[in-house]
Formats: C-alpha cells, structure tokens, sequence
C-alpha cells in the first residue's frame, strides 16, 4: 500500500540520518509506537482524570491493535 511504502521510505531515510541505531526492521519500530501510544493514553488518562474515569472512547486504527488496547 502507499502508506506502508511512505513508512518504509522514511524509516531507511531515518536509518540512513543516524537517527534509529538499530539493524531491526520497521516490525521494532511499530512495537515502539503501540508501546508509546498506549503509555500515553494511559498518562493522559491519569493527568485529565485523576479521580478516575469509568469509560474511555478509544477511536482510529489503534482500536484494531489489542497490545495497545490491553
């Protein structure tokens, strides 16, 4: 797909700047970015909510990854 191709570009245009150290494949970088979207909702939630929420809308393609919903 054209989004996947767009990533893979600027992942190796990223490898290439120095910027990812590692020799593993985009598969390291997706895990990275579902562990940092979930830490971060998980902040938000406890910044924005400190006495608690009972619910929490989550939307757009991470509601398809259950590691980050987990």
């Amino acid at each position: 797909s054209l989004r996947v191709r767009c990533f893979l570009r600027r992942f190796a245009s990223a490898r290439r700047a120095g910027v990812l150290h590692s020799e593993r494949g985009p598969e390291d970088l997706f895990a990275s970015a579902a562990e940092f979207v979930a830490r971060a909702a998980v902040q938000g939630a406890r910044d924005f909510a400190p006495g608690g929420a009972t619910w929490l809308v989550a939307c757009g393609g991470g509601v398809s990854n259950q590691r980050v919903l987990s």
